[in-house]
């Protein structure tokens, strides 16, 4: 069953009220007239400001983004929450925050706002990685009817199966 920030704007699970709404901006022309991509190194500078000349440079960059935005690929999201929580240490909820700061913030685009929202609402609901929400969700869009795994906690998701209940 889905919780229910994936079917009711104002879940008060998952703190992520916006997820159904539009944005104001789903598609810009980036930086000076070109949609530009961000790598997961530069958008971590920018947001830990661990290196002073790094963090500038970032900093720049996103300031110029304006309402363009910078591109926020799957992978850079993923790598996002694993950077956060193994590398820099910030707890689990901390990491899953600040994505969905992002996600809101207007110097930032991604392909498809809404499913990564709705995968960051089922990664708080269900206690999963939010790599496994996200594999789940676009599996789902993709028409799959479930997702197997092996992974106990993915297997908690909707759409996702684990191998041995799986019945074709």
């Amino acid at each position: 069953m889905l919780p229910a920030c994936c079917t009711v704007p104002a879940c008060g699970r998952c703190r992520s009220k916006r997820w159904t709404r539009a944005s104001p901006r789903r598609s810009g022309n980036g930086v000076n007239g070109r949609l530009i991509g961000i790598d997961i190194n530069v958008l971590v500078r920018w947001l830990t400001a661990d290196e002073e000349i790094t963090y500038k440079r970032a900093e720049r960059l996103v300031a110029e983004a304006g309402d363009d935005g910078l591109y926020l690929g799957d992978t850079v999201l993923v790598e996002l929450v694993w950077v956060l929580t193994r590398t820099y240490r910030f707890g689990r909820e901390t990491a899953l925050a600040t994505l969905e700061t992002l996600l809101d913030m207007r110097e930032f685009v991604c392909a498809d706002r809404g499913l990564c929202l709705e995968a960051l609402c089922l990664a708080q609901a269900n206690g999963c990685d939010f790599a496994d929400a996200l594999v789940a969700v676009r599996n789902r869009e993709a028409g799959c009817v479930t997702t197997v795994t092996f992974d106990q906690k993915a297997a908690r998701l909707p759409f996702m199966t684990l191998v041995e209940e799986f019945r074709s």
